[in-house]
């Protein structure tokens, strides 16, 4: 592999709340040209909660989102607290916003958006323990209906078009190709 990383050359905090920071960043490629306005946003990483129950459906939320101004269909996804597990976050979680807890795995991670971003989000898979829910402890702008599905009622979704949230269809796909 011939490719070589970009130097960083210097970083200057543009923009920062509680969510996410931008920064300017001034680069040196590898071809020596020097670039100076690339513009880098750094959020947390977060958990993407494959939650299966007993009869192999998965847990789908339904929530407003503002970004989008409209409803969208995905699955219960959190940030993960400094210091904190990805394991513990997505038990965490899960658990927050729906009631249950269970047994959790991680299947893997993905990065949101490479380009100009360095989060990334881990795929963790949670067998629900359906004898141990509770009432789900949610913030003020959680709003969200959940249900079960079967892979096929997702994979339905999907080609209709009426799932569009690309956390839950990464997570998915990945989910899908481990149980083949």
């Amino acid at each position: 592999m011939n490719l070589k990383k970009w130097e960083l050359l210097k970083t200057k905090e543009e923009f920062t709340t509680k969510f996410f920071s931008v920064e300017k960043r001034s680069y040196k490629l590898p071809n020596g040209k020097v670039v100076d306005d690339y513009y880098h946003i750094n959020r947390p990483n977060y958990v993407l909660i494959i939650a299966v129950n007993s009869k192999n459906e998965i847990l789908i939320e339904r929530t407003y989102r503002r970004g989008m101004n409209d409803f969208v269909i995905e699955i219960p996804a959190g940030w993960i607290d400094k210091d904190e597990d990805p394991l513990d976050a997505g038990i965490r979680e899960l658990s927050e916003e729906t009631g249950f807890t269970g047994k959790a795995e991680v299947l893997g991670d993905i990065y949101t958006q490479a380009g100009y971003m360095n989060q990334k989000a881990y795929i963790i898979k949670i067998i629900i323990d359906e004898l141990n829910v509770s009432q789900p402890k949610r913030e003020d702008d959680e709003d969200i209906e959940i249900e079960f599905l079967s892979m096929d009622e997702i994979d339905k979704l999907v080609l209709e078009n009426k799932t569009k949230d690309m956390g839950m269809l990464s997570a998915l796909a990945v989910y899908d190709r481990m149980n083949k």
